[in-house]
């Protein structure tokens, strides 16, 4: 007898695991962005971002895009972060979003161009080292504004600079000084500034 309940409970758990599995697999299917939102909401982003991006395959949306590289972390998902936000901003829609998005949230601080460009700066400093970052930021300032690259990835997660690292970041940005305007110095001054409060900070 019980043998035969032993049995029975484990072909019952075995059903339930299997239609368990079954149901994953058609909401994984069918409707990805169901548990993105899940594992979004237990702070789970890295998983989130790879359901987001299987339904983003299908609905090619530059706002699923968009949505996917706001989630992702550049820093610990560095590798992704650069390349889902090297494809927005490379989308020919992305300025036409930018404005949108600027538009609809007029109170946000950091512009969204910037944020992403920003975003991407710090990714591309992970991956691919100071070098490829100093050239990056280099390319993407046309003009020095108060949300540039640099700022933004200096005013994140310093533990990705090193001592050395921060003197040849200060070297670059005094170099790039005397090609500005009078008003575009002012935020260089500014990030130099930063530069060397990190500095001080890593030293003492």
């Amino acid at each position: 007898m019980k043998k035969l309940v032993m049995k029975t409970a484990v072909i019952t758990l075995g059903c339930v695991v299997a239609f368990i599995s079954i149901l994953y697999g058609v909401v994984a299917t069918f409707f990805p962005t169901t548990l993105g939102e899940a594992f979004l909401s237990l702070g789970e982003n890295s998983v989130a971002v790879t359901y987001y991006e299987i339904n983003y395959k299908k609905t090619e949306s530059i706002f699923d895009l968009a949505d996917m590289c706001f989630m992702v972390d550049e820093v610990e998902d560095a590798g992704r972060a650069k390349r889902l936000i090297s494809e927005l901003v490379s989308n020919e829609g992305f300025n036409e979003y930018c404005k949108q998005s600027d538009s609809a949230v007029k109170n946000e601080l950091v512009p969204t161009k910037d944020y992403f460009i920003g975003k991407l700066a710090t990714a591309v400093l992970v991956v691919d080292g100071l070098d490829e970052f100093l050239a990056f930021c280099r390319k993407n300032v046309s003009s020095y504004g108060d949300y540039n690259p640099y700022y933004i990835t200096l005013t994140g997660d310093d533990r990705l600079f090193t001592v050395a690292d921060l003197i040849t970041v200060n070297e670059k940005l005094n170099e790039l000084k005397s090609e500005l305007s009078l008003g575009e110095n002012e935020f260089i001054k500014r990030d130099i500034e930063i530069v060397n409060q990190i500095i001080d900070k890593k030293q003492a």
